[in-house]
């Protein structure tokens, strides 16, 4: 997975489209904030096997357990690593890495840190547990 010439902007872009955006499932969840944060960094959506196939959270685990996914942290290590990201120590990442948290709530790295979003749409600053590169 290689990042584009253009991804720092183009990251920017996508946080700065889901500030306040309050969370929905299979829209502006965790998971589709990551993906579109991947997608812009390198081109590839990591989510791509998923849109539109979940607008709930018991939609959302169905999907995963049929792939034998047991938790988002599974899922999205399994799902990125398909599209070239590589698992990395948290504390190596940079910005636009992806993080997932001891809850399972994923993370893009940025200039404070890990940032996630809660319910409302508003981030906040998170440790991660587990982290993977993007490019």
């Amino acid at each position: 997975m290689k990042r584009v010439d253009t991804w720092e902007s183009d990251l920017r872009r996508v946080v700065l489209s889901y500030a306040g955006r309050p969370f929905v499932w299979g829209e502006s969840d965790c998971a589709c904030f990551a993906a579109d944060c991947v997608a812009a960094i390198s081109g590839v959506d990591p989510l791509a096997p998923y849109r539109g196939t979940y607008s709930g959270r018991l939609g959302a685990t169905a999907r995963m357990l049929f792939r034998s996914y047991r938790s988002v942290a599974q899922a999205a290590g399994a799902e990125l690593q398909k599209a070239g990201a590589r698992p990395i120590d948290p504390r190596a990442a940079r910005a636009g890495d992806v993080g997932v948290t001891a809850d399972d709530v994923l993370a893009i790295r940025l200039s404070r840190g890990f940032m996630a979003r809660d319910k409302a749409g508003r981030f906040y600053t998170t440790p991660v547990v587990r982290a993977w590169s993007v490019g």
